[in-house]
């Protein structure tokens, strides 16, 4: 039973942390400007998001979509993370066994 328990294991591992953590953003990062007072908690939120690195960067994409409420501006800007399905991992898992 034990061996049959290590080897769904081994096919299905568990999700470490550092592949739940969200990524940062691939664009241009600068500390270069004044920061708004008045848009401080979106700007904190879009940083908190991972969609800006900065405080400026965070400004600089609010002007650019001042149409947006912020969620979308997440929405629009959050990379996602791109993962192998779960049992297509398992079967190349199972051919490494193998081997």
């Amino acid at each position: 039973m034990t061996v049959l328990n290590d080897l769904l294991r081994h096919l299905f591992p568990r999700l470490q942390n550092r592949e739940k953590l969200p990524l940062l953003p691939l664009d241009w990062t600068s500390d270069q400007g004044d920061i708004d007072a008045i848009h401080h908690q979106d700007i904190q939120l879009l940083k908190a998001h991972s969609v800006a690195r900065t405080s400026q960067d965070a400004q600089r994409i609010l002007k650019r979509h001042p149409e947006l409420h912020v969620g979308q501006i997440i929405k629009q800007y959050k990379r996602k993370r791109v993962r192998q399905n779960r049992f297509l991992r398992a079967a190349r898992r199972f051919k490494e066994l193998l081997k």
